[in-house]
């Protein structure tokens, strides 16, 4: 037996396993009866996993190592004659082969030992072939006698009750070390091409063993002329000829003695798959396809359309998982295989004709892809099938690359499909990746289909989705609006896909500030709902919810509220409680319930919504960012700024990590952090944030949207209690005009304002003026929260303070007493607030 390569490296914890697997410690380490197996790919290390236990373990059993050749019948028999002979000299002329090796383990039986059967390929078999059974000690030793422990090397993992160690490749640390060891690099020079060639060969060991090799000897005799060959160069060759560089041959002075090639490796084990005449075809058939799509998390259930027997089609995946050719995946249900793998059998299938492999996994991919659907199973389904469809697309494209002359065929045949799938796919998950394959797949169907075809139109549709939800309503409203036609002119005006655009075009306006128009083009779009699908249709139900936004917007939050309570339960009926559009949902009806005046049930909402979205999207993205900040802000309406302050920079930094640092959405929440600051009292910081997002809202939005209006308002009170009030008026004006025009005059967004302006022109001494807009304020307020509301007292004690100045004190008092009880029931008795309200009373 020869030692491990020299620069063998790492695999510590799997050299660990091995030898608490063969060995049972009771103090000392005891050699017991045992079998265990090494199992992995061909070529992924077993062999020199094996030799270096060996070497490092090799007392631990006396140094009596036996070195089985286990490929054949044939090997083994050589390999125990070897033995009986030499060192053994136990007698072998005119003797069956079962008594030499009963022999054989009779004098090892008085001995600790180790039995290595390499390269096994199965337990048990029919007739003389490759069965190690009827050469294991337990066919010829008693129970009482001591039997050697036996470690099995094999690409096989079928081994019973065998105990296992299943090989992995090398981890990029060990991959690094086995290559500078191997090349004799010392220092830390060519640190990003060591790492470039054990990515580019999936740190798979003999891949690795082979590389080395090639550089080495190519570099020896390119000296002779004076040049070097280095890892650079063989990763540009490798780009051109990975075929012959992984079919390699090792140089014969080379210290491994494993010298087949990574192509003989594999072709070996496939050709032993594709023997098995009950699964083998089946198998090979689902390898193939395997090449093509994403090497992780790979449904077994896509291969159905190989064999739709579901028994047939386990026992065909369990054939590839057992010659290490695919591993489980997260579930049972899912495999994954090496990348190296992939590349290997891609290469072979060029060769052989790719074409038809190419269309059948195009076929498994169109069948197992739920297009269009909403199901929250069919998310999973979609989120699982994204990146093999994305795969499945760049070998699309390297084939269109390498054959121009098939461009028509190829964006018929499957980029189109491709494209519209992988949109879908990103619908509500990823509007970036959403847009960018949408606007690649439009123009081909364009030049296919023609510009008024139905697909070009909702190709259209979907593109202005996802160009709102980044943010851009106009361009979504452009998008749509071209849309509309073509779809009018393929359905009629009143089918059921027109009325889907309709919705989206009102909400586009509504995004746009058009509240109106918005609410004109929902109203029409849920009539022609109601009247191809009935009231409690999901997509009725989406209409309706949208419709309650609008209300909100347009300051009926009991409207709104009232819309969204019917859509939920049409939600809940249809989908389940756990579905992101339930989510959405009670995230709009919190926002009812808070300009109804009630955070406490808008906070509870919010934390109902919260797992939904986590579950769905994942704890980093901009969507439950957006549900943080919401929940701060109903936090900060329940008395608790320092929880409101921790949520909202909690979304601020998945928003910043999400878009960038000047996004409007990252505005929206800066803006949302800033107020926070005012009950924390620290103005200063609140302005700080506040002029932030208002020059990212200025470069975003036109300079008379709400938005804007939002952050200029905020800022304008900053000013005013940083005293600077001449600052705070021209602020507050120019945010009153904007929701004058934007609301109209008697919106409560515009109503609260005047009631900000109030307090300037009571700090400039105008105390006449200060009155008048409180007094204008007041029954908007009492409407809007209700009589007994905090912000309402605070209106009526800013009132008072005003009557005070202006000489009429039993106003004053008045107004104080009846803002009072409002004051201790909201805050405790014992607040500051409470105490400033009893003194300005006692100073009357």
């Amino acid at each position: 037996m020869r030692n491990p390569v020299g620069s063998f490296t790492g695999r510590t914890e799997e050299l660990r396993e091995l030898h608490k697997l063969i060995q049972k410690s009771q103090g000392v380490a005891t050699v017991i009866s045992q079998l265990v197996s090494i199992s992995g790919l061909g070529g992924i290390g077993k062999t020199e996993l094996a030799k270096k236990y060996i070497e490092e373990h090799s007392k631990d059993y006396d140094n009596n190592i036996i070195w089985i050749k286990a490929e054949t019948h044939e090997t083994m028999v050589q390999s125990f004659l070897r033995l009986a002979r030499d060192p053994l000299g136990i007698p072998t002329e005119d003797r069956d082969i079962e008594s030499i090796v009963r022999d054989i383990y009779a004098f090892f039986a008085k001995r600790k030992s180790l039995f290595v059967f390499d390269n096994a390929e199965e337990y048990r078999s029919e007739g003389q072939d490759a069965g190690i059974s009827q050469f294991l000690p337990s066919h010829f030793l008693s129970s009482d006698d001591n039997k050697p422990s036996v470690l099995i090397a094999s690409r096989n993992q079928k081994w019973g009750d065998i105990k296992s160690l299943t090989l992995g490749a090398f981890t990029e640390p060990e991959s690094i070390d086995f290559i500078r060891k191997a090349l004799g690099i010392k220092d830390g020079s060519q640190e990003n091409e060591i790492k470039n060639l054990a990515e580019t060969l999936q740190h798979f060991p003999l891949a690795l063993q082979q590389a080395v090799a090639y550089i080495k000897e190519r570099d020896i005799a390119l000296k002779n002329v004076g040049l070097k060959f280095e890892i650079s160069d063989y990763l540009k060759r490798y780009k051109e000829e990975a075929e012959k560089l992984l079919d390699f041959k090792f140089p014969k002075d080379s210290d491994n003695s494993y010298t087949k090639t990574t192509f003989i490796t594999w072709r070996i084990t496939i050709d032993k798959i594709k023997d098995n005449p009950e699964y083998g075809q089946q198998a090979k058939e689902i390898l193939d396809i395997i090449a093509y799509i994403a090497p992780d998390n790979i449904p077994a259930k896509m291969f159905l359309g190989v064999e739709r027997n579901e028994e047939k089609l386990g026992d065909a995946i369990q054939l590839l998982k057992q010659y290490s050719m695919i591993n489980s995946g997260e579930e049972q249900s899912s495999v994954n295989i090496h990348r190296l793998v992939q590349q290997v059998t891609r290469i072979e299938l060029e060769k052989q004709g790719k074409n038809k492999v190419v269309k059948k996994t195009f076929e498994l991919l169109e069948e197992s892809f739920p297009y269009g659907s909403d199901k929250l199973e069919d998310y999973a389904k979609k989120r699982q099938l994204l990146p093999h469809l994305e795969a499945f697309l760049s070998h699309v494209d390297n084939w269109l690359t390498k054959n121009p002359s098939e461009k028509q065929t190829i964006e018929k045949d499957y980029l189109v499909n491709l494209l519209i799938w992988i949109g879908d796919g990103y619908f509500d998950l990823d509007p970036r990746r959403q847009k960018k394959s949408l606007e690649r797949v439009l123009p081909i169907i364009k030049k296919h289909y023609g510009s008024d075809h139905f697909q070009a139109a909702i190709t259209l549709a979907n593109l202005g989705i996802a160009y709102g939800a980044l943010g851009d309503p106009q361009k979504e409203k452009e998008l749509l609006e071209r849309a509309l036609p073509i779809l009018k002119t393929h359905y009629s005006p009143d089918h059921f896909e027109v009325a889907k655009l309709l919705a989206n075009l009102g909400n586009a306006y509504g995004y746009l500030g058009n509240y109106k128009k918005q609410k004109e083009l929902l109203e029409r779009a849920l009539a022609i709902q109601e009247k191809h699908c009935g009231s409690d249709h999901s997509e009725v139900a989406r209409t309706l919810a949208n419709l309650g936004n609008v209300y909100g917007a347009l300051g009926d939050p009991q409207k709104q509220k009232a819309l969204l309570v019917r859509a939920l339960l049409t939600f809940e009926k249809h989908y389940g409680t756990g579905h992101p559009e339930v989510a959405r949902t009670l995230i709009s009806l919190g926002t009812a319930y808070r300009a109804l005046g009630d955070p406490q049930e808008e906070k509870e909402l919010l934390e109902r919504a919260l797992p939904i979205f986590k579950e769905y999207y994942g704890y980093d993205h901009f969507e439950v960012a957006k549900l943080l900040a919401n929940l701060g802000i109903a936090c900060g309406a329940l008395g608790d700024p320092q929880k409101e302050k921790e949520l909202l920079e909690q979304a601020l930094t998945i928003k910043e990590k999400y878009y960038n640092s000047d996004h409007f959405e990252v505005a929206i929440t800066l803006t949302n952090l800033g107020i926070s600051h005012v009950d924390l009292g620290d103005y200063k910081k609140q302005k700080e944030l506040l002029e932030r997002a208002l020059a990212i809202k200025k470069k975003h939005y036109r300079p008379d949207h709400f938005e804007v209006a939002r952050t200029l308002a905020n800022l304008g009170n900053s000013y005013r209690v940083l005293g600077n009030p001449q600052k705070a008026k021209e602020l507050l004006e120019q945010a009153l005009a904007i929701r004058k025009k934007h609301y109209g005059l008697d919106h409560f967004e515009v109503v609260k304002l005047l009631a900000t302006l109030g307090i300037v022109y009571g700090t400039f001494g105008d105390h006449q003026k200060a009155k008048e807009l409180f007094e204008r304020a007041l029954p908007i307020f009492e409407k809007h929260y209700g009589s007994g509301h905090v912000q309402v007292a605070k209106l009526l004690a800013n009132l008072g303070i005003a009557y005070g100045a202006l000489g009429d004190h039993k106003k004053q008092e008045e107004l104080l007493e009846q803002a009072l009880p409002i004051f201790e029931k909201h805050y405790g008795p014992d607040h500051p607030e409470v105490a400033k309200l009893l003194a300005e009373l006692d100073d009357i």
